[in-house]
């Protein structure tokens, strides 16, 4: 634990804007915040400070997006599940030790934001914004989503369309040149490949 620790102010942040809680969000929130529920009752009270007070301004700023109808969450594109998803790591994370009206207020507010990411996907599985790299980082946040809300909450998640999403492997795969790099067109790049497994994720998704 202290080992791990010894690096947690090695936060990268965008900074877009001053936004404080940006793309930058979502790799040390997902990892801290499964470090932190992981080895929650190995942490001193100490560590438990260091961890809830670095978390709890930027979260502050999330909530601060959603209740000004900021562009960073409500412009419905890569953006949106790649901030809802550190959000809600925090909010299940901290609900299941220290529950309280903040973390169900988060766990509303990262959901109820997802619901205008479901346009970003057409009925044959493409995603608007292109390939590489915005559909990739887009679902791997959105399954990010769904894995949290089945675990913690039970449920599923109607924000997205899944059965259309089940169809966006045949469009990687449709994108890709012989030489195995992706189209490069608008917003998406010439990537040799996916970089990750989102396009396998996507063929096990149930129909």
């Amino acid at each position: 634990v202290a080992t791990h620790l010894k690096f947690f102010n090695a936060w990268g942040s965008w900074q877009n804007n001053g936004l404080v809680f940006d793309l930058g969000s979502y790799d040390p929130f997902r990892f801290w915040c499964t470090f932190a529920d992981t080895f929650w009752h190995d942490l001193s009270p100490a560590q438990h400070a260091l961890i809830r007070d670095f978390m709890s301004p930027r979260i502050e700023a999330f909530r601060g997006h959603y209740a000004s109808s900021h562009w960073a969450l409500y412009n419905g594109n890569n953006w949106t599940p790649y901030l809802a998803a550190p959000a809600l790591y925090w909010a299940v994370t901290f609900h299941g030790h220290e529950p309280d009206d903040r973390t169900l207020g988060v766990m509303h507010e990262a959901l109820d934001v997802m619901w205008l990411h479901g346009p970003m996907w057409t009925d044959d599985g493409t995603y608007r914004e292109g390939v590489k790299m915005y559909s990739v980082m887009a679902l791997q946040a959105s399954l990010d989503v769904l894995r949290l809300v089945q675990a913690a909450l039970g449920s599923e998640m109607p924000q997205l369309p899944w059965r259309v999403i089940h169809r966006m492997p045949a469009y990687h795969l449709g994108s890709m040149a012989g030489d195995g790099r992706l189209v490069d067109f608008g917003d998406s790049h010439a990537h040799r490949g996916w970089s990750g497994l989102v396009t396998l994720a996507a063929m096990l998704l149930p129909e």
